[in-house]
């Protein structure tokens, strides 16, 4: 409470006279609300609000002064005593929630930002305005849905504030895209290869890869991928710059695993080929399981014109195999595409060659071998 130079809610109207400047009657309708008027005073009449707010400044003196009010008058009872007014002043609590952290961030306060927890305090009949507002706390962007009491008013005023208030702002998080730095590497003909740098909140739990492309009319979900990985190949699909192919769409979305929400779509453009398929054969008479080790041949060699290689393959993975000359140029390309673990064979026929050494090579991931043949013809 905070008590000025003016009323006293035990005395009656009557008892109640002006200063100096004589004249003036005083009455108050309740324990909470006053009227007051000044003969001869600029403004006429001072309402209930009016002295609230006079009260809140530090002196009498000074909050008539700052209205304009040149002289103060010295209220007193018929007995020459000192008159006082009480004005109620009430707290306005505010608070924001965040689901799985504390009270913080900030809130606007008639129109100016504090930092919570924060309270404001406001005298009766005071009006407040309050608004919640989007804000980003360790990399998770928080946009407000509704206040404690229901309401998605935002922002919102209090009018005529006659209670204490404690209102709390409800938000929804979501993991933010930036930092992110989705990109792509820049080896064509090879399979799409993404890459991106992990949310620092460690409750974004895993990426969810997401594929379109131009003209199409829906995602594709391809995988999710857990925390730490930060990498994912595309094998349906070869980096082509020659801006003839399709151009395709990517979304690694961010899962914070505290809310249940994912990052909005952010796109990465990519220009992508069908990834080519060879006429592989896959050799159902080796039980994958027994496959240890990687392995490369042809039969027969010495060929004419027809070969077949054979390959096998300890783990999924994606098989290039080619054909070089003997000075070690690239003649062709005979597999480019992801192959699950096992044994495969297919025919190579070098009709379009001439007779003479050449060089067949398998390259994975993490494998790679060149072998000679000769071509008879």
């Amino acid at each position: 409470m905070i008590s000025t130079g003016a009323i006293c809610t035990s005395c009656s109207s009557s008892e109640i006279s002006a200063g100096p400047l004589g004249g003036g009657t005083g009455y108050f309708t309740s324990n909470l609300e006053y009227g007051l008027r000044f003969a001869g005073f600029p403004i006429g009449s001072l309402t209930a609000q009016a002295l609230f707010n006079y009260a809140a400044t530090p002196t009498t003196n000074q909050a008539l002064t700052e209205r304009g009010i040149t002289q103060t008058p010295q209220m007193q009872d018929n007995y020459g005593s000192p008159l006082l007014i009480t004005i109620p002043a009430y707290d306005v609590v505010l608070a924001n929630n965040f689901v799985g952290l504390s009270n913080q961030g900030s809130i606007k306060v008639d129109d100016q930002l504090q930092t919570l927890p924060y309270t404001v305090r406001k005298y009766y009949g005071s009006t407040v305005k309050l608004e919640a507002v989007g804000q980003s706390i360790n990399s998770i962007e928080y946009g407000f849905i509704h206040w404690q009491d229901g309401s998605t008013t935002n922002p919102r005023t209090i009018a005529s504030l006659t209670n204490n208030v404690n209102l709390t702002a409800y938000f929804s998080g979501t993991p933010s895209n930036y930092g992110k730095y989705l990109h792509n590497d820049i080896n064509y003909g090879q399979p799409i290869t993404l890459r991106w740098t992990d949310n620092p909140n460690t409750n974004v739990t895993q990426y969810q890869i997401w594929r379109t492309k131009k003209g199409g009319t829906s995602q594709v979900l391809l995988n999710t991928i857990g925390r730490g990985v930060q990498t994912y190949i595309d094998y349906d699909y070869i980096l082509d710059n020659s801006y003839t192919h399709d151009l395709l769409w990517y979304d690694v979305r961010e899962y914070y695993s505290t809310e249940g929400t994912y990052s909005p779509a952010d796109w990465l453009a990519i220009y992508g080929e069908i990834a080519p398929k060879a006429a592989l054969a896959y050799n159902s008479n080796i039980n994958p399981s027994e496959i240890k080790e990687y392995s490369l041949a042809c039969y027969p060699n010495p060929f004419n014109p027809i070969t077949t290689i054979n390959f096998q393959l300890p783990k999924d993975n994606f098989v290039t195999i080619k054909i070089f000359d003997i000075t070690g140029n690239e003649i062709k390309t005979l597999v480019n595409q992801y192959c699950a673990k096992g044994s495969y064979n297919l025919k190579y026929d070098g009709s379009e060659f001439a007779s003479g050494i050449y060089l067949y090579q398998i390259k994975t991931n993490d494998y790679i071998t060149t072998k000679k043949m000769l071509l008879l013809k």
